[in-house]
This record gives C-alpha cells, structure tokens and sequence, in this order.
C-alpha cells in the first residue's frame, strides 16, 4: 500500500508533520507541546508497555499502538533487534496522544490528544493524522466536556467519540456524540448527540459501531444507584454492552450478568463481539454471539479491568480482530499478544521501543517546618468597627483587636478556658459580641463592652450550653441574633436540637426563635427585618439566596440569589449588595422591586464593579462613609463605594483598595530542656536499620545527638529516661491524610483525629484537601501549642476543576497565579490541582508555582 512506504519517509525525517507542529505553535498563545521551566530527556528502551490501546490495520499488516503519550505502528509480526527500522513514530511531544483506531481505508488513525488546537486551549479532543503525509485534522474542539474513545463509522465518514461530563464530583458521566470526519475545518465540529447520559456520575464508555453501522455498542455503569461508588463488588454485574439502534433511537441491554462486560469489539463479519468480564476476580477475554446469545471465555489472564474504578478513558484497552476474522489482538501484562479465536493459541507480538521523553523537573522547594516564629495568616471574621478605627478578628483560638491604622494586635480578653469565635461589632462601636466553644462544657454567647468605663464588662446571654454561631446586633443594640447550629462527630452531639436563627435580648433572657431556614443572619437599616442566606442547590447551582423575614418570621421575601456566590453583605444604611464569588468581591447597588435580583460577575442588569483583581473573605461595610472591606490572609482591604465609580466608562479611573497588614508574628511552640533516652533500640532510615542499646539526645525540638550507650555525652542537665531496650522510631510522615479539623468554624480544643493519628506514630501530616479555613486555622493554633496535633501542612481546598463553588476557573496563566497567590496569603506551601480537565490549564499551574516558591 502507498501509505506504508510513504511512513518509511516519516522515519527517515520528513519534516512536513513537524513543520505543520511549528505552524500551529505559533498561532498559540500557549502550547502544550512545550516544557513550561526545566527539564530533562529521559531514555526510554522497552519491551513492555502499561496500558496500551491498539488497532490492527484493515489489510492485516500492521498495530498501531499508543506507549507513554506517543504513538507507534509496526508490523503485525512485531518488532525485534533484527527489524527495529519496522516501527514508526507517527506522534511525538509533550501532548498525551493515545487510542490509535485505523480508518477503513487504512489511509488515517483517529485518536485522542491533549495537545493545543485550534482555539488555542490543550485538552483531550479527538484528531486524525494521515499516515503518509503526517497532516493533523482536529475532529472536536472542547474546552471542558473533553472526548477520547474514537472510533470510525464503516464508510470512514463519520467518528463516534465519549464525551465526558463531570458536575460536582469529579467522578463524571460519558455520552455518545458523532462527527464528520471533516472536523473543524469543515464547521461540524459540534457534533451529533448519540445518547444521553443516564446519571452525573455513572460511566458510559467504550463506543463502538457495529460492523453494518445500523448500531452503536458501549459499555455501561449498571450498578445500582444513581451515584459513583468506589470499590464496587465486581463478582456481581457492575458494566454491561448496550446496543444502540441508530435507526429507531431504541437502546437495550445486550450483555449483562455477573462479572459485568466491557469493551465490546465486533468480529470483522458481525456475527461475534469480543468483550472483557470479570470471572472469579479475573478479567478474561470473551466472545458474544450475537444471533444465539452464546458466551465463550478465550483467555482469562488479562490486566485487571476498571469496572470497581473511574475508567474515564475506558474500562479496558482498544483491542483488535484481525481482518479474516481468525484472531485477537490485545495487550496484557505489558505484552502485546494475539490469541487464535478457534483453538486459542497465543502467541506474544514482540516490540522494542528505544525512545525518549522529555520530561518537565517537578516543583520543589525547602520548608522550614519549624522556625522561631511565624506569621499568623489564617484570620477570620474580620469585622471593621462602625466608626472604622478599630478591626477584630479571630486567630489563634481568640479574639484579637487592633486599632487602625497602626495599632498592634492584642488579645481581647485573657482568658484560656475556651476559644472565641464569631466576633461582631454593635453599631455604636461600643460592643461586641461573639461566641465561644469549650469540648466539655459547649459554647455561650458573650457580649463585651469596649468602653474603658464600663471596666470592658463581659457577660454571658446565652443561659444554656449550645453551638452558637454569627451572632450581629439589631442596629438599635436591644437583641442579637443568631444562629443555633449541631454537633456529633468532631464536637459533642449534646444540645443539638431546635436548630435555627434565634433573637435574644442583648443583656440576656429566653431565646425565641425566628426561622428553621437560613445561615449567616445580618441587618440592614431596620431594626424590623432580618437577612439571611439560604440555598436551593441542584446539580450544576447552588442558588444561593439573600432573603429577608420579619423578626416574628413572617413575610420572607428574596432579593437577590447567584449561581455560585459564597456570601452576601449589605451596608448598614442598605444601598449596598456586596458579594464574593469565583473568590473575587463585587459590590452593587441594594434595589427594591419585589421580584428576586439575580447577581452575578457577568450580570448587566445593574451597575457593578470587581473591587479587586486579588481574592477577598469577609466582606463588609463599615466606617464613617460605609466602605468596603475585605481581608486575604494578614491583609485588609479597603475601598470607598459610590455609583460614580460603578458607572465609570474608563476601569483605569477606578480607585485602588488601600491595604493594612493586620496580623502579627508569634513564637513557634517548643519544649524546654535536654532529654536524653538512655538503653533504646533506635530504629534507623538506613542499614542495619536497628541500632541496639543507644543513646538519643533531644535538646529542645532537635536531636542534637545519636550513638551506642556510654560513647554519647550526656549533658548534666539533661532529663535521663532509661527505656530498658524499648523501641525508638521516627515520627511518621502522613503525606496524604484527612481529617476534620473544625465544625461549623469550632476548632475543638482536643481533636480526635490527631489524638489517633498521634497515638499511631503520626507526627506530621500533609493534607491535600481539607476546609481551607478550618486546616490553617488548626495547623496555626498547632505551631502555637495552643491544640495538640501533629506538625500539619495542607493545600487548603483543592483547585478544583468541576462544578462547584468553590472551583477554581483557570484558563490562562493569570488566572492561576491568581489562585496560587490567594492560597499563599492564607499559609498554604502547596497546591493540589484537582480535575482542572485541561492539559494547559494545569501547567499554567505548574508554571504559575516557581515564583511564588510554591509545590504543586
């Protein structure tokens, strides 16, 4: 065939496939194919292979198969030391390149790649590369709803590919889409739904047609539930083959049963499909016939299959009949293999792969996990004082207050039986209220008075133990209210009952509850209705409400609600909307028109504007002239707010928040004195990893000293404990735990989870998804010695990639030093790139990282 000899010309160095690469490359903005900061060639030479998708060629003289992000054809002999020039390099670079499948004509391969296309965005899409001429053609052009398992309709005119869904678990859900094998380039790259997905979170998987193309067969999640769950039973049925009538739309089940089936692949003359299921823990290669049902087991030592896992890419490789119909070709353990359907013969198809890579260096930096001192960054319920002189916040397990602008931090009171939370200013200033939490004795709210006069009197309102959170001030100062939540599971399940937003009288007395519904309760101008939050999530929203109820929780009426916003403030004289969402602070006006205002960052309907291009937490209004105020980490941010500036036709006229450090240094906790272990075995890191009858000399938080008893110089004022031939060991490292570290913003003054993690050896722990404000917070009050726990380094919330309010939009390298900054400020050292579906978006982190001295 003319193809084969012209492939031989891309061996020997035709450049018109690279040349095409170059062209496309400058058109980007960013290129995939790129090494975004060092690197290195790492060799590559191989006779196995993980994982591999490969196709047998319509006339039977060739695989394509995909090894390490490249793809490759050799002949269907294979490759050995005597015919290494047989195997050609038809893809190659940075882009991840796989699921070869052969055109009918032979003269193409459809496959999957995350290399940048046509709009300049680097995620999994589908291309075809012609084989003699190296051409690219790019057949899908998704920037978030990616494609991969291509295959070609049986006149070569058409590819069905999976398209993958994901909403708010990073776990997704796969439809069926066609497309003209013209791509892009002939405008059709949208594509034609084949089938819809049945849930969110269930797998469809593995299109393929049927050899008379009247049909469509896929793998499909089958298992009970609406839900992904991990570690599903795969003796019972997980994955069936549907069919899909083309003609008619109708869809059945054509192979089910236990063990599941997967990975349909149709003999050349239809009457067959080749499938893998899962036989008493092994997956096997199977063949189905289509007319009688009958089920024949080939070969049952294949590579396990996915069905318990997220198979995203597919539950099993692409394999192959050959074209007479007498043979398999599939992959297994590292191997290519052909197995004779009629007596089941195998036979191993030998390749060589001597090969490079080039490979990006990973982002590392030291940390100094134990300095002298450290900067508090983890501040919360920032609240500015109404005449804007004064700022609290909580950190370190108490109230803070400093007087603006240059005032240093002081504690609020003295006491250490509980930690405080939730501070809230009274309109005149002249008071604050907050809340507390004790592991025994539950939490109160407290009112203080910050008037030297009143000898800064603090009481109790509250006369019953409770989970009290966000308490505010009528704005006249008569009542407070608040919000009644529960515990179990971190925090003591007792006094859990009547949750809800609550009115108290400000000196103290009987509760009365106001409403079951709602978080967040604040006020505006009147005494006379109260604000709240709720949220009516579904699927791809969380709708989250401000709504206002009398104070005898009546008459609810909604103002506003947005998609994704994360909180709502309103200005004390009411004109003001304030909100954060996508981790940016907006402001507009505060309107009446009886109907629900939706609110968002492209809303139109009303004047707005972004107060910064940094991240923003605890927005409020205060001060004389009712500004806006924000805080990231140590900083405040302040700007004025007028129409002037929401109407503005020129951004460059809009004024710069002022910023004020607010925060301080304190001391990192370490013991006192010199502790010698005397008599220990010491287990050590290196051979003979036992030491016998050794001395261990611990000088404050350092091992100062290691060797055999009586060769180690014990300093007189050490404590001498004799351990008697005990065991010794380093502290482990967890570098990938959880745990809850607060509950309703309490950090408890005794955390279980790191009790247990402690009593197991556990020393540090490194988290890479947790509550951003509840692990910093806890780590912080760790260094202090304020909890016990171990030495705990987070990422703070993931960058999350799906649905979700707290997903991190990244598509440029803005965008993520935008989130790599806002998680710095707060005291992260690492980041975790989490489902962000595109190549370019997550090395526009990795590259976004360096600079900010920041691990990814």
């Amino acid at each position: 065939m003319v193809w084969v000899v012209a492939s031989n010309l891309i061996l020997r160095g035709d450049d018109s496939a690279t040349h095409q690469q170059e062209t496309e490359e400058e058109k980007a903005s960013w290129n995939v194919n790129h090494i975004q900061g060092p690197g290195f060639e790492q060799i590559i030479d191989t006779r196995e292979g993980t994982w591999m998708n490969l196709d047998v060629s319509p006339d039977g003289k060739h695989v394509a198969f995909d090894l390490l992000g490249d793809l490759y054809m050799m002949p269907i002999e294979g490759v050995n030391d005597k015919n290494a020039q047989s195997l050609i390099h038809l893809t190659e670079g940075i882009a991840w390149d796989m699921q070869p499948r052969f055109s009918p004509d032979g003269q193409h391969l459809v496959f999957t790649s995350d290399r940048t296309g046509n709009n300049e965005k680097g995620g999994d899409n589908i291309w075809t590369l012609h084989i003699a001429t190296g051409e690219l053609n790019q057949i899908t052009q998704e920037t978030f709803r990616l494609f991969n398992n291509p295959n070609w309709s049986p006149d070569g005119e058409y590819i069905v590919a999976r398209k993958h869904f994901t909403s708010r678990r990073s776990l997704g859900a796969g439809e069926m889409w066609m497309f003209h094998r013209s791509g892009v380039k002939g405008g059709g790259h949208a594509g034609v739904q084949l089938t819809s997905k049945p849930t969110d979170q269930k797998d469809v998987n593995e299109p393929i047609f049927s050899i008379d193309g009247k049909h469509l067969y896929y793998s499909e999640d089958a298992s009970p539930g609406s839900t992904f769950e991990y570690d599903k039973d795969s003796n019972g049925q997980i994955y069936v083959v549907r069919q899909l009538d083309l003609e008619t739309g109708k869809t059945l089940n054509l192979i089910n049963g236990p063990g599941g089936a997967c990975r349909p692949t149709p003999s050349p003359d239809g009457k067959t499909l080749a499938f893998v299921r899962r036989v008493d823990g092994k997956s096997g290669l199977h063949v189905f016939d289509i007319e009688s049902g009958a089920i024949q087991l080939l070969y049952d030592n294949l590579e396990r299959d996915m069905q318990e896992t997220w198979a995203i890419h597919g539950v099993y490789p692409a394999f192959a009949w050959t074209p007479d119909g007498e043979s398999i070709v599939f992959w297994a353990r590292g191997k290519i293999w052909r197995l004779n359907v009629a007596d089941t013969s195998l036979h191993e198809i030998p390749f060589r792969v001597r090969d490079s890579r080039q490979v990006a260096e990973p982002v590392r930096f030291p940390v100094n996990v134990a300095p002298g001192k450290f900067p508090v960054r983890m501040l919360r319920w920032v609240r500015v004082s109404p005449q804007g002189d004064k700022v609290v916040y909580q950190a370190l397990g108490h109230i803070y207050i400093k007087n603006l602008p240059d005032g240093e931090p002081t504690r609020l009171t003295s006491q250490n039986d509980h930690f405080e939370f939730h501070p809230s200013f009274s309109r005149d200033g002249q008071y604050l209220v907050y809340t507390t939490w004790n592991d025994k004795s539950l939490g109160q709210i407290r009112v203080t008075s910050l008037s030297k006069k009143d000898d800064h009197e603090n009481r109790a309102i509250t006369n019953k133990p409770g989970h009290y959170i966000n308490p505010v001030f009528s704005p006249d100062g008569s009542k407070v209210v608040f919000q009644r939540t529960g515990g179990g599971w971190l925090t003591s399940p007792l006094w859990s009952r009547d949750q809800g937003i609550y009115a108290i009288a400000s000196q103290g007395g009987q509760p009365v509850k106001i409403t079951e519904s709602g978080s967040n309760p604040q006020f505006g101008i009147s005494n006379e209705r109260v604000f709240l939050q709720q949220t009516a999530s579904d699927t791809n929203a969380d709708n989250r409400k401000l709504v206002s109820i009398s104070m005898e929780g009546k008459e609810e009426r909604t103002h506003f609600t947005s998609t994704w916003a994360t909180d709502y403030q309103i200005s004390p004289d009411g004109k003001w909307i304030g909100f954060v969402e996508r981790f940016h602070v907006y402001v507009a006006p505060f309107v009446q028109t009886g109907k629900t205002i939706t609110l968002g960052p492209d809303q139109k309907g009303l004047p707005m504007f972004k107060a910064s291009e940094t991240a923003g937490d605890w927005i409020q209004f205060s001060g004389p002239d009712s500004n806006l105020y924000w805080s990231l980490g140590s900083d405040l941010y302040s700007l004025p707010v007028s129409l002037e500036q929401m109407t503005a036709s020129d951004e460059d006229t809009l004024p710069e928040p002022k910023i004020n450090n607010i925060s301080f240094e304190t001391e990192h906790d370490k013991p006192s004195g010199t502790l010698a272990l005397t008599g220990g075995r010491m287990l050590s890191m290196v051979h003979p990893f036992i030491e016998e009858k050794t001395t261990l000399i611990i000088q404050e938080n350092r091992i100062v000293d290691i060797g055999p008893d009586g060769k180690v110089s014990i300093p007189e004022n050490a404590h001498v404990l004799p351990l008697e031939g005990r065991l010794v060991m380093p502290g482990l490292i967890d570098t990938h735990a959880h745990g809850q570290q607060a509950a309703s913003g309490f950090i408890p003054q005794q955390n279980w989870v790191d009790y247990a993690r402690l009593g197991f050896g556990v020393t540090t722990v490194h988290d890479p998804s947790n509550d951003t404000q509840s692990i910093f917070a806890a780590s912080e009050m760790t260094k202090a010695g304020l909890i016990t726990a171990p030495r705990t380094f987070s990422t703070g919330r993931i960058l999350y990639g799906a649905a979700g309010s707290y997903k991190a939009e990244i598509d440029s390298l803005d965008d993520a030093e935008f989130h790599l900054e806002r998680m710095k400020a707060v005291g992260a050292f690492s980041v975790k790139s989490y489902n962000q579906p595109r190549r370019d978006q997550r090395q526009q982190i990795i590259k976004a990282a360096p600079p900010k001295g920041m691990l990814v």
